[in-house]
């Protein structure tokens, strides 16, 4: 590329404002965070955009910069659904039907390498560390967890009828 990034930055100072204003209502963000998201996608572009792979830097940069607006939308998505969620109580409120107490949930029904995956999952581990852990591949972690969620969405409709 023959231009600096001042340059670069100076003639895609348009497509950063709009990107920024558009976001900024659909993220929470304020215009200012997300004109700064944009300048670093801008930036990443900068740096890792190749010349003779059929595409202009204007097309991969304008997909950069969209691509990292909608990534700071979906993390911010993501993070409200988790408040939401986190906001629920194990007891059921009046006139609402509140999710069971887990607490008191029967997991007898698991086996001892299925409360293990699920455990270790609920700390937060990757399938990569939960099976180094335990010394099994990726895959049975993956399947351990699946009947273990089966296994206990068994138990919830069973605790809902009752």
């Amino acid at each position: 590329m023959d231009k600096n990034f001042d340059e670069i930055m100076t003639e895609y100072e348009p497509l950063l404002r709009s990107s920024a204003v558009a976001y900024a209502g659909r993220t929470g963000q304020s215009t200012g965070d997300m004109y700064q998201i944009a300048s670093l996608a801008l930036h990443r572009a900068y740096l890792t955009f190749e010349e003779g792979r059929g595409l202009t830097f204007g097309l991969y940069a304008k997909i950069c910069v969209k691509n990292a607006c909608i990534s700071e939308q979906r993390k911010k998505s993501a993070a409200s659904r988790r408040e939401s969620r986190a906001g629920y109580s194990s007891e059921p409120d009046a006139g609402t039907t509140g999710l069971p107490n887990f607490a008191i949930l029967d997991l007898t029904a698991l086996s001892t390498l299925e409360k293990n995956v699920l455990l270790s999952r609920a700390d937060g581990l990757s399938y990569a560390e939960i099976a180094e852990e335990l010394g099994i591949g990726t895959k049975s972690v993956d399947n351990a967890l699946r009947r273990a969620k089966d296994k206990l969405r068994e138990i919830y409709r069973r605790q809902k009828i009752h």
